[in-house]
């Protein structure tokens, strides 16, 4: 998307130039650009509201939605299309949403969505619920199915994984752990588990039946089936891990200061990769077999550890970078800067696949949906974004 409100789609293989779309009724730039899942069909959306639905092939312009709103609130920022390509979901300036339907050519609904600066997101396994805190230490859950926010307490969001694996449990930190339920929408409380380690990292394992909270020397875990402390067992030091055992002696989770792995196979090469001084982001697959740094000298470190091999990889166009992820399979890898821009890059090649530049703010953090067709992001001036990762 050019800033004279041409878009242009490239062959990223060959290189090439295959179309030009241009709409000379449209004086004001292209925002966003996202293609439908056929591939055929693209919407761009302007920053004077108006979106547009093209055909590619024949680079026409098929359909055009005219803003329905003035005033503040007008200026397009984003536009996010869902998996089936049947409806899009504009956001403004103001934090206005208007969620269309492509098929019927019509606007479905519009809400008020203004949350103000976020601090931290999470997405759950299955891309139905966004948990994100917001500057004033609160945490809202929003429904990606029913567009809306689901509930919302007061707390934070703790490091790590604090959303279960099956996606029905969530953890947020108030003085207290609080456990609540993601089923049916969510905000039932669960537990109350007293006195975590402050700020520190939260974990699901052994089939989300355990709970995990570490920080420096301090561990504490608890039972999702009753709520319980579960006593702490002896552990052990290997590598740069702290080694949790059952108490019948059985492995449960080695913690370091990169976060909580509960898989047994790898966690013994997990432990003995060098994290060192001055990481400033940390990202693993949950089975410890790629594992990613942020230093501060913007060099990103990325590690097999089945082959203890690691790549270095640093970009000249981007900031500093604020945050970094890896997809579902461990072959790419997502880095966020404070400039606004996220660069995506194959993990076997070190090449560098998709650029998207953001540019409006600095962005805080990045994640991977988990087809790992889509971006999903929080930046500083307080939205939450879902982007296609690729044409």
């Amino acid at each position: 998307a050019l800033n004279n409100a041409t878009g242009e789609i490239w062959n990223i293989a060959q290189g090439e130039l295959v179309k030009k779309l241009s709409n000379h009724q449209i004086l004001a730039p292209y925002t966003s650009v996202e293609f439908l899942p056929n591939n055929v069909l693209l919407l761009t959306g302007s920053a004077d509201g108006v979106a547009g639905l093209w055909n590619i092939q024949g680079a026409e312009l098929v359909w055009q939605a005219q803003s329905n709103i003035s005033g503040d609130k007008n200026g397009a920022k984003a536009i996010t299309v869902n998996r089936d390509g049947t409806k899009f979901l504009r956001l403004y300036e103001g934090g206005y949403l208007e969620l269309w339907d492509i098929v019927q050519k019509q606007q479905v609904k519009s809400l008020e969505f203004n949350v103000g600066p976020i601090e931290r997101v999470e997405l759950s396994s299955n891309d139905h619920m966004i948990a994100y805190q917001t500057g004033n230490s609160q945490v809202d859950v929003f429904s990606t199915i029913e567009k809306r926010i689901v509930f919302n307490t007061m707390g934070s969001l703790p490091y790590g994984n604090p959303i279960s694996v099956d996606s029905t449990k969530l953890a947020i930190e108030n003085g207290d752990l609080m456990l609540y339920s993601l089923r049916s929408g969510g905000g039932e409380k669960i537990y109350t588990f007293e006195d975590p380690p402050k700020g520190g990292t939260v974990g699901f394992l052994a089939e989300d039946t355990i709970l995990v909270s570490s920080k420096s020397d301090m561990i504490k875990y608890w039972s999702m089936g009753s709520g319980r402390e579960l006593k702490t067992t002896l552990f052990r030091l290997e590598g740069n891990c702290r080694i949790i055992n059952r108490q019948d002696g059985s492995f449960l989770a080695a913690t370091s200061r990169n976060g909580i792995l509960g898989f047994e196979e790898n966690f013994q090469k997990f432990c003995a990769v060098p994290s060192g001084a001055g990481v400033t982001s940390v990202d693993f697959l949950q089975d410890g077999r790629v594992l990613s740094f942020t230093r501060r000298n913007k060099t990103i470190e990325v590690w097999n550890v089945l082959t203890m091999e690691n790549v270095v990889i640093k970009s000249d166009s981007i900031g500093f970078v604020q945050d970094i992820a890896i997809s579902k399979d461990g072959n790419l890898l997502a880095i966020a800067s404070a400039n606004g821009i996220i660069e995506i890059y194959d993990i076997n090649t070190q090449v560098l696949l998709n650029t998207l530049r953001i540019n409006t703010a600095s962005i805080k953090q990045v994640v991977f949906s988990e087809d790992q067709k889509w971006i999903i992001f929080s930046i500083d001036d307080g939205t939450i974004r879902i982007w296609g990762l690729y044409p």
